[in-house]
């Protein structure tokens, strides 16, 4: 009895299972958007600072440095995606260093 609700309830039944192993294989938050900061970073060019392009750039760093620090720690320390968006933003504005 308790598989046949299971199988009719219909919030379970809004679950996608595809979508749930696809962020399973993803790392967790503090350390995905570290490194996406910084790969995105490293791919800007000094044009795109001068034309006004990169401007959230510093603020998205800051912003993944922050949650290596307060984020979910489920994959245990982030020091080393939290470095290299550090690097990141401290290459961009070495003024804030």
């Amino acid at each position: 009895m308790r598989d046949r609700l299971l199988a009719n309830n219909p919030i379970l039944n809004l679950i996608d299972s595809a979508e749930m192993d696809r962020l399973a294989k993803i790392p967790n938050g503090p350390r995905y958007l570290s490194e996406q900061a910084a790969a995105w970073a490293k791919t800007k060019t000094w044009y795109g600072d001068v034309l006004g392009w990169n401007r959230d750039l510093p603020e998205m760093l800051a912003l993944a440095v922050r949650s290596t620090r307060y984020g979910c720690q489920r994959d245990g320390g982030h020091g080393r995606h939290s470095r290299q968006a550090f690097a990141e933003l401290h290459k961009r504005l070495p003024e804030n260093a």
